[in-house]
């Protein structure tokens, strides 16, 4: 799984969707079209550059130990 990325042609900018899907269902999305916000118009997925990105899997604990002894320098 990832998320649908394309390039506007009309920017150049790269536009994450947000939308995940896996490699099969994005091939079949050659013939749709897809709206870009950068520009505000609709691409076909056919005539322009698109992928997908993997997602991250990888969490930070924003956990805190309050009984812990603080780093020297530390405030």
């Amino acid at each position: 799984m990832g998320t649908l990325v394309f390039a506007c042609p009309a920017t150049g900018d790269e536009v994450s969707t947000g939308i995940e899907m896996d490699l099969a269902t994005l091939e079949q999305l050659r013939s749709e079209k897809i709206y870009c916000p950068h520009c505000r118009q609709p691409h076909h997925m056919a005539a322009i550059e698109y992928w997908l990105t993997e997602i991250a899997t990888n969490v930070v604990s924003s956990k805190v130990d309050h009984g812990a002894t603080p780093c020297p320098g530390s405030r």
